[in-house]
Order: C-alpha cells, then sequence, then structure tokens
C-alpha cells in the first residue's frame, strides 16, 4: 500500500500519513490504531514488568488457595 493509499483511506492528507509510517517519528496510540483499523487489523496493549514473578499476585494468592483446598485436612 503506498502512502497516498493509506492517506485515502484514513481521509487525511499524504504527509500526515508519511509522518505516521515514519519509524522515525512519534505517533498517538489513536493514530496508529486507526491506520491500523484500515488496514483490518486490530491492537491490542499488554504491560509487562520482567521484575515480577510469572504470575501476578492475585494468580498467585488464587491458586495458594485452591492448592489449600484439595489438601486433606489433618
Amino acid at each position: 500500500m503506498t502512502v497516498a493509499d493509506l492517506a485515502a483511506r484514513l481521509d487525511i492528507d499524504w504527509q500526515q500519513a508519511a509522518r505516521l509510517i515514519d519509524p522515525r517519528r512519534a505517533s498517538k496510540l489513536t493514530s496508529l490504531a486507526a491506520a491500523l483499523g484500515a488496514l483490518n487489523c486490530q491492537t491490542q496493549v499488554s504491560v509487562y514488568d520482567p521484575d515480577l514473578d510469572s504470575a501476578n499476585p492475585f494468580e498467585q494468592a488464587m491458586l495458594e488457595d485452591a492448592n489449600d483446598a484439595s489438601s486433606p485436612a489433618l
């Protein structure tokens, strides 16, 4: 797809479309999502903290509770 095609799909001028796809320029997430939506793509945002364990604290507590419930009482 050309910059002109993207500009036409997003109803913006070609200079805005060129700036949008330039990796050296900052773009708003809403603008990028609109551009990807015009290409029939979806966006997903996730947050990952490598300093935390693989399970978050709430999941960890739920796993511990489930393990305690399945253990026979002494």
